[in-house]
């Protein structure tokens, strides 16, 4: 099991106090927790839902710093797709399109395959982004993971008001239960 695996690499870093009542058997039943609530998720989402507008990108990471020079190559390469910098690096993605930043989506949004975006600074880096294509695709895992939490969050709102939720006490007596109803 997963969880199993975590807890064996668990430990407190250096410097950092304990709290006496955080073990591991508290950690296991957090993230036992949090799996179920995972699974119920992944359970109630449709499939069509995981799936949907995407964007494929090639990224140029170009470190920076305060180096002018990798902000004049970054421009040479957004504006006319050569050179790449040899401190780049490239990473290939399908973006899903409600998961492109909000600082490049209007960019993303009116360009052709084959068109170069940005360069767009990202803390102590430049990014370059060559718009591959477009199309519908299966969702990357965080992705995925975002639209099944919103769907369970609605799901779970619709299911609560068609039912009447029962709760009982420590004693086992019905009694009302906590929250807005």
């Amino acid at each position: 099991m997963k969880i199993g695996a975590q807890l064996a690499h668990l430990s407190v870093p250096p410097g950092a106090r304990a709290v006496a009542d955080v073990g591991a058997p508290f950690i296991r039943s957090v993230l036992t927790r949090q799996a179920l609530i995972q699974d119920v998720e992944r359970a109630v989402t449709p499939a069509r839902l995981l799936r949907g507008p995407s964007v494929h990108l090639l990224a140029y990471v170009i470190p920076a710093g305060t180096d002018r020079r990798a902000y004049a190559q970054a421009l040479a390469l957004a504006t006319n797709g050569k050179p790449v910098p040899p401190s780049a690096r490239e990473k290939y993605e399908w973006v899903a399109a409600f998961h492109v930043p909000s600082w490049m989506d209007s960019a993303v949004a009116g360009a052709s395959p084959g068109q170069y975006l940005g360069p767009f600074r990202r803390h102590d880096q430049l990014l370059v982004y060559r718009v591959l294509g477009h199309g519908t695709h299966r969702y990357s895992a965080p992705a995925r993971a975002v639209v099944e939490v919103r769907y369970f969050s609605r799901w779970l709102k619709r299911e609560l008001a068609r039912e009447i939720p029962s709760c009982y006490g420590p004693s086992g007596n019905s009694r009302p239960c906590p929250g807005p109803r």
